[in-house]
């Protein structure tokens, strides 16, 4: 699937797992948001159409939106990062190095793997265990989503062995729809949490 819908369906799932507070969507959709398109950093070097960059661009706005609001609104992040200032530096040193990484490998090899799921998780979970399961079901849908394309991923990285389902082609209606569809569901599952 293409990078927006990782992002939005990022979202969605974020949004499903968050805590039924604004602060708690906010951090949510954060988490879901990056987690959803992270595993496209080793689309970065051929990204053509600046797809993958747009997802990831968007992702780092929605991120930035979360922090700008935690501090506009008094939600506890300036004293819950320094109270855990180790812990939220090591996560955020290693989703980065993960980032870093990614860009310098094959699409769909390791970071299309369930090692860089566990890995992204255990860095989320370090900044976050707020985060750190919104931030993993991100990354996991991006693996859903791109399991049903035509072209396999590396999900058993370092073995080579592909899996997919070929269900659908990555840019046609399908990935439209789960555009679509994630968006609302964000939207949704957002204001049903932050209403109540």
């Amino acid at each position: 699937m293409m990078g927006k819908t990782h992002l939005a369906v990022g979202m969605a799932v974020g949004a499903a797992l968050a805590a039924p507070d604004p602060a708690g969507c906010a951090a949510a959709l954060a988490a879901g948001a990056f987690g959803g398109v992270l595993a496209d950093a080793d689309a970065l070097r051929n990204d053509k159409n600046h797809d993958a960059l747009t997802a990831e661009g968007l992702a780092f706005g929605v991120v930035l939106a979360a922090i700008a609001a935690a501090y506009l609104f008094g939600w506890g992040l300036q004293e819950y990062v320094s109270a855990n200032a180790f812990s939220v530096g090591a996560g955020i040193a290693g989703v980065s190095l993960m980032w870093l990484f990614g860009i310098f490998q094959n699409h769909r090899g390791c970071m299309h793997s369930l090692i860089a799921l566990l890995l992204f998780s255990v860095c989320m979970t370090l900044i976050s265990p707020a985060v750190g399961l919104a931030g993993m079901a991100g990354y996991a849908s991006h693996l859903a989503l791109d399991l049903t394309n035509r072209r396999g991923l590396c999900l058993l990285w370092p073995m080579r062995r592909r899996f997919c389902l070929r269900l659908f082609y990555a840019d046609k209606k399908a990935n439209a729809a789960c555009m679509w569809l994630g968006l609302a569901a964000a939207a949704a599952i957002t204001f049903a949490k932050c209403a109540g």
